[in-house]
């Protein structure tokens, strides 16, 4: 069995402490901190309380999702099918004229 000298332990730590500087310098998300609303299915009188909800979420958990694509796609995947199609010809619009 090899021995393990000072200077390799030495090196082990060295290595050890650059790989936590590293990973302590990485930018994390804070994890979320409300749940995520119930789904709009496009009934008016559901959207009057759909609506504060997503708001909310995207305020205090917006640094959790994402930028403000990944929060457009988190507010598009909280539509159910039917409210998606309603919002669908506006997202390739936005995309076709970002190209």
């Amino acid at each position: 069995m090899a021995s393990v000298t000072p200077a390799i332990l030495q090196q082990e730590i060295a290595e050890l402490r650059q790989a936590v500087a590293e990973l302590s310098n990485r930018p994390h998300r804070p994890k979320p901190v409300l749940p995520d609303p119930d789904k709009f299915n496009c009934t008016p009188h559901r959207f009057a309380t759909w609506l504060p909800s997503i708001e909310a979420k995207l305020l205090v958990d917006g640094d959790s999702i994402g930028g403000s694509i990944a929060q457009f796609y988190y507010v598009y995947l909280n539509l159910e099918s039917q409210a998606q199609a309603l919002v669908l010809p506006q997202l390739v619009y936005v995309k076709s004229t970002k190209s």
